[in-house]
């Protein structure tokens, strides 16, 4: 009698058992059991904003050994050693990557901030205009820009509250006036281009009057 050789499927066993890799699959399908044992790496930046991607990550985490024949007795650790040392391997690894991720997106965004920040600034108690159709100014001792009025297409000319200036000199608004011929929704938004001058964009939503939206640039008057 003919006796076949048995192939080597050790390297599955922690793959079937971990559900990345289907057991039936390893025997009927060389090409897709090698592409399981051999996964593609994925990069650490797009774990950051991916979040499939980012569970991918956690499924490829290592694993303990499987444990296939009995094992012989193992003596307790003593009381003051029960914690991290007798936490599985993966789970520390899982507690250490997700730390080293949460720090490079903590260091990503105060970079963001700090770049966000211009070196110029508007000029304090400066007067900006856009026409007749926007005007504010800038408060002397405050960062917010006061005694804005709009003039909108339906709603007639609107007077704003107070606007509380950004770091990176944004500013925006989103609320229900009352102009000088009816009530209307504004949503507005804007952005200190210069020293000098400010990109302001203004849309109107109200009853019986159809979107509109509008871009300014107000300068130093």
């Amino acid at each position: 009698m003919v006796r076949v050789a048995a192939a080597d499927l050790s390297w599955a066993v922690p793959e079937v058992a971990s559900g990345r890799i289907s057991p039936e699959l390893v025997l009927v399908d060389p090409d897709l059991a090698e592409s399981a044992r051999r996964p593609e790496p994925i990069s650490p930046e797009l774990v950051l904003v991916d979040p499939d991607l980012a569970e991918s990550a956690r499924r490829l985490l290592p694993l303990p050994a499987l444990v296939l024949a009995p094992s012989p007795p193992v003596v307790a650790a003593p009381a003051a050693r029960a914690g991290v040392m007798g936490q599985r391997p993966a789970v520390v690894f899982s507690a250490a990557l997700a730390a080293g991720l949460a720090l490079i997106a903590g260091l990503r965004q105060g970079a963001l901030h700090q770049a966000a920040a211009p070196a110029f600034g508007p000029v304090a108690g400066g007067g900006y205009v856009a026409g007749s159709r926007l005007r504010f100014e800038v408060a002397i001792r405050s960062r917010a820009l006061t005694g804005m009025t709009v003039l909108l297409p339906c709603a007639g000319r609107v007077r704003l509250p107070s606007l509380p200036l950004a770091r990176d000199l944004s500013f925006a608004y989103k609320g229900s006036l009352r102009g000088s011929r009816a009530t209307a929704t504004l949503v507005l938004g804007g952005r200190f281009t210069t020293q000098t001058s400010a990109t302001v964009v203004v849309r109107e939503l109200g009853p019986g009057c159809a979107p509109t939206t509008a871009r300014y640039v107000a300068a130093l008057s």
